[in-house]
């Protein structure tokens, strides 16, 4: 398995003027893997607030790594990229600092620090939602009166209260690392077990929620080739799907659960016994949904499913994933770089460019009327009976920029 995060053979070092250099970190080797709690132990100026900081690009001025190399999901940290590390904070991790009464703004009330940083991540969202938002995660903290207590400012609440409010705010994004530096040392032996308890408790329960999640959401890739196991036959793909899950009750039921499946996709229960290099690309993606499929999920990602399927196997995909959305009620994120596909199989369509959403409509609006320029030159891009014109045949379009989305009609946002 690998690493959630590893630090490897880490070095920093205080700049004390011009000549002064001291050594405050040396050599530091250590990982933290998915679903576990690692802990960091050593006396006060040992390094281990200054470890924790370089990990987010949060070191002081003087402080200045001199070796080593950090990475998050495989990914190289280091040298530091400010786009790298503006994903990293919050997204993928959050950070809890000792002392929460210095984190907070005594100009602002709970609630609104809150809202501004939920804002940040849903920022076409009503505030009425943000503020459900915000008592609900206050409530899966335990803290009572969760709504009254938005209106309060940092100084109304206790030390272990606005520890709280600090792991709610580190929360929000749902990150998948907490890094938290010393979160109780300031607080009364009684309250500090509490924190502790409610961090353990969190632990546990986000990681019971994400199998949750894995199970009513499922995930179909863009090459069936590569995520069907050519060693397994495709009872064995099925069963990969609720093995080891709660779906899992004996190997009759996984078999019914398995030809069920394989009926939704319109193929025959004999397949079963055969490999994957037997099938057409178009069952191999058939195959793929049905493992999707197995555990009854609620919601599908479709991720270019189509993409490397001819025309007429393609429109078969197409036209069997809204006949099982029909059938199921099922709620779809499909993923695709044609217009034309996604507005075939769609209500709703949201365009992307350089990781900005610049256009959201129902398909029917942005059919008639796409109001960005990159949705225009998509729309153009769709090859036509009496011409064809494709993507460098259009002028270039102007760099996005970073202002909101504002809603040109009914339903309808663009980016500025």
């Amino acid at each position: 398995m690998n690493p959630l995060l590893s630090v490897r053979n880490l070095g920093i070092e205080i700049h004390r003027g011009q000549m002064q250099k001291q050594q405050v970190v040396q050599d530091i080797t250590f990982e933290v893997y998915e679903k576990e709690i690692f802990g960091v132990v050593g006396e006060s100026g040992s390094g281990k607030t200054l470890t924790a900081l370089s990990l987010l690009a949060l070191l002081p001025p003087a402080a200045k790594i001199t070796s080593g190399s950090i990475q998050f999901k495989n990914k190289d940290v280091l040298p530091y990229q400010e786009k790298v590390i503006r994903e990293l904070r919050g997204k993928e991790i959050s950070y809890i600092f000792q002392e929460p009464g210095r984190s907070f703004d005594p100009l602002h009330t709970i609630g609104s620090t809150m809202s501004e940083t939920f804002r940040r991540i849903y920022p076409m969202e009503k505030q009425d939602l943000l503020t459900q938002k915000s008592i609900k995660i206050l409530q899966d903290l335990h803290i009572s009166h969760a709504e009254r207590r938005l209106k309060n400012y940092p100084h109304q609440f206790s030390g272990g209260m606005l520890q709280r409010v600090m792991i709610a705010l580190a929360l929000i994004q749902n990150p998948q690392l907490i890094i938290a530096d010393e979160p109780t040392t300031s607080l009364d032996v009684t309250i500090q077990a509490e924190v502790i308890r409610l961090l353990i408790e969190l632990q546990k329960k986000r990681r019971k929620d994400l199998r949750k999640f894995r199970l009513l959401a499922r995930y179909i890739s863009q090459d069936p080739a590569r995520s069907l196991d050519p060693r397994m036959t495709v009872e064995k793909i099925l069963y990969s799907g609720i093995r080891y899950t709660s779906l899992w009750v004996n190997q009759k039921n996984a078999y019914q659960r398995a030809v069920r499946a394989l009926e939704l996709v319109e193929l025959d229960s004999h397949m079963l016994s055969r490999y994957p290099v037997e099938f057409s690309g178009g069952q191999r993606q058939r195959i793929a949904i049905a493992r999707a499929l197995i555990t009854e999920p609620e919601v599908l990602i479709c991720d270019e499913i189509v993409s490397s399927l001819d025309m007429p196997i393609r429109k078969k995909i197409l036209d069997l994933i809204l006949r099982l959305k029909s059938l199921y009620h099922l709620s779809i994120l499909f993923i695709s770089h044609d217009l034309s596909t996604v507005s075939y199989v769609c209500d709703r369509i949201g365009v992307l460019y350089k990781g900005r959403l610049l256009e959201e409509a129902r398909v029917k609006d942005l059919m008639q009327n796409p109001i960005h320029p990159y949705t225009q030159r998509l729309y153009r891009a769709i090859p036509k009976l009496e011409k064809n014109v494709f993507i460098q045949d259009l002028p270039p379009l102007q760099e996005v920029s970073d202002m909101p989305m504002r809603e040109m009609a009914p339903e309808h946002f663009v980016a500025n």
